[in-house]
């Protein structure tokens, strides 16, 4: 019964998307940033395009709170925000969510995620104080270099500062360090420098050595056990070492002592002068110089591909001279703007947010059904592995069941659905997933893991069971407006709601019909992807 209801839906969600409900053309936007960023597009726009309409409020908002917040907004938010018939409504939405914990919080998941990836499990690593260092900064919303600066130039243990933890992810592969460095805040791929001169870009080995050089002096020693068992080690810098190459660890290379030398020349050389100044430092301050060619547009570039479907250099680690933008004017406005702005992330994601063209419609036919790096529509993404976890506990009140039955459990089993999703639903690589691979693990994941199918139970503390609770039994139009609202962000089209009425009455008992009608929303692309 499920399989036939799940098809039926496909059509009924597909023609759903394809119309239009209230388009909330007015954003009221309050952004210079915005305007500057809708100008610049358009006069990149090819001959003649015509850029898609607004999304509809509904879209806007379940989209807004995926890209800032990382989950789904709740029902009772999205009724509220299709009553709300004020001008500003979008740009008061934006705020709110900009400044809400949530944001700190996704964006420390998010900036985790690059700067040690999923698959890090050494003992000296706890990625779960890398985590809450980020939240806090992201919280207090301080200024990007500054931050950046402070997880070069970290010291202390693994668990009283989080920020060690970066540099720990290295701790057994350190000669990978120079090229995540690269990678993280140049967005530059420079990583195959290691062993050879990189065959496309002007990278040379020397140069790799030379960045890994300022490192050499980082020193790791071990100083306790933690409660969990695990190593408790400090971070702490040497007040003297070189980087050796050559010789039998590296064979085919003569001995060398490595002097540090940034990308851009600067460096430590031998005799009297700046080499006495703290390497590490000295590689944080490069990094962050508004003269560095690299840092404020790489940042940029990661920031606009999250929120706008793809960068304006893709992909976003390989910014090297062989990539060329797809807007090179609106790629260094935005980070000149950024650097000027004492970088200023939540300035640059409302501009963003307000701008019209993140705003824009989805266009699956038409002239911009076509349309790759242009930005005349909106790009869908699949929800990242936190995306979908949350959006999923959001839409079936789960994690209240958690919290009613195993309360003194329940981050456990957050943790150990939310590592089944990265293992289904992420890969190895440390950058957001953009494009949708549809394996058969996801799909089975999906169509028959414990997280979906127990959050499309009723109980009595979950959606259903509170739908159920409140008259559900007897108000069935309602209650299928409500569970489009918990699922998917939005009131069913007349054809759903006369779909999905009828599926409840011919199910066994209405609690069968209406857990079969959530699992199947649950199921869909609309629910899967950010739109």
């Amino acid at each position: 019964m499920r399989a036939a209801l799940y098809l039926n839906l496909v059509v009924a969600l597909a023609a759903a998307l394809a119309g239009a409900q209230d388009d909330g053309t007015t954003t009221a936007d309050t952004s210079p940033l915005a305007g500057r960023i809708d100008e610049l597009l358009a006069a990149a726009f090819p001959e003649g395009a015509v850029p898609e309409p607004p999304c509809d409020d509904a879209t806007f908002l379940r989209r807004a709170h995926l890209d800032a917040t990382g989950v789904i907004p709740s029902g009772e938010a999205v009724e509220a925000f299709l009553r709300d018939r004020a001008p500003d409504r979008r740009a008061r939405v934006v705020d709110e969510l900009l400044a809400s914990p949530l944001h700190a919080a996704f964006q420390a998941m998010r900036w985790t995620r690059m700067l040690v990836g999923y698959d890090a499990r050494l003992p000296v690593l706890r990625r779960d104080a890398l985590l809450e260092w980020l939240r806090g900064r992201f919280e207090e919303n301080r200024p990007y270099d500054e931050v950046v600066r402070d997880l070069i130039t970290a010291t202390g243990t693994n668990t009283e500062n989080g920020a060690v933890n970066f540099l720990l992810r290295y701790a057994q592969s350190r000669r990978e360090a120079a090229g995540a460095m690269a990678r993280a805040f140049l967005g530059l791929r420079i990583h195959c420098a290691q062993c050879h001169d990189h065959p496309y870009e002007k990278w040379r080995q020397a140069d790799y050595d030379g960045m890994l050089a300022f490192f050499a002096r980082v020193g790791v020693r071990r100083v306790g056990e933690g409660e969990d068992m695990r190593p408790v080690v400090e971070v702490f810098e040497r007040p003297r070492g070189q980087l050796t190459v050559g010789g039998e660890e590296d064979p085919g290379r003569e001995r060398a002592v490595v002097f540090p030398r940034y990308l851009t020349g600067e460096g430590v050389e031998t005799g009297p002068g700046p080499h006495h100044e703290d390497r590490r430092a000295l590689f944080a301050r490069l990094t962050t110089d508004p003269a560095n060619p690299w840092f404020a547009r790489a940042t940029v570039n990661r920031v606009w591909a999250h929120y706008m479907g793809r960068g304006l250099v893709e992909p976003v680690d390989d910014m090297g001279e062989s990539s060329v933008p797809s807007h090179p004017a609106l790629l260094e406005a935005l980070a000149v703007d950024l650097a000027a702005h004492r970088y200023d992330l939540r300035r640059l994601e409302r501009g963003i947010l307000l701008s019209a063209a993140y705003q824009r419609a989805t266009a699956s036919e038409g002239p911009n059904a076509e349309d790759r790096d242009r930005y005349l529509r909106r790009y869908v993404t699949p929800l990242g592995p936190e995306q979908l976890f949350y959006s999923v506990l959001a839409a079936t009140g789960l994690e209240d069941v958690f919290r009613a039955r195993r309360p003194k459990r329940i981050e456990q089993m957050k943790n150990g659905y939310l590592a089944r999703l990265v293992v289904t639903f992420g890969d190895d690589m440390m950058d957001e997933i953009l494009q949708f691979e549809g394996t058969v693990p996801q799909a089975l994941e999906m169509l028959n893991g414990t997280l979906v199918n127990e959050g499309a139970r009723v109980r009595p503390e979950s959606t259903l069971g509170r739908l159920l609770q409140e008259g559900g039994r007897k108000d069935m139009d309602l209650a299928a407006q409500r569970v489009y609202l918990a699922a998917l962000g939005r009131l069913p089209t007349e054809a759903e709601r006369r779909r999905s009425v009828l599926f409840v009455r011919e199910a066994a008992s209405p609690r069968e019909g209406f857990e079969d009608l959530l699992w199947a929303l649950l199921n869909s692309s609309e629910f899967i992807f950010n739109h």
